[in-house]
């Protein structure tokens, strides 16, 4: 048996990691704007 709180905490950590990684790519693209305009 697995308590709902388990699986919580699972998908809270989950979610986490994805939102790091769209903060990095976003970065990247606007160094990239910013060399074009050069």
């Amino acid at each position: 048996f697995f308590p709902p709180g388990f699986f919580f905490c699972k998908k809270k950590k989950k979610k986490k990691k994805k939102k790091k990684k769209k903060k990095k790519k976003k970065k990247k693209k606007k160094k990239n704007k910013k060399k074009k305009k050069k």
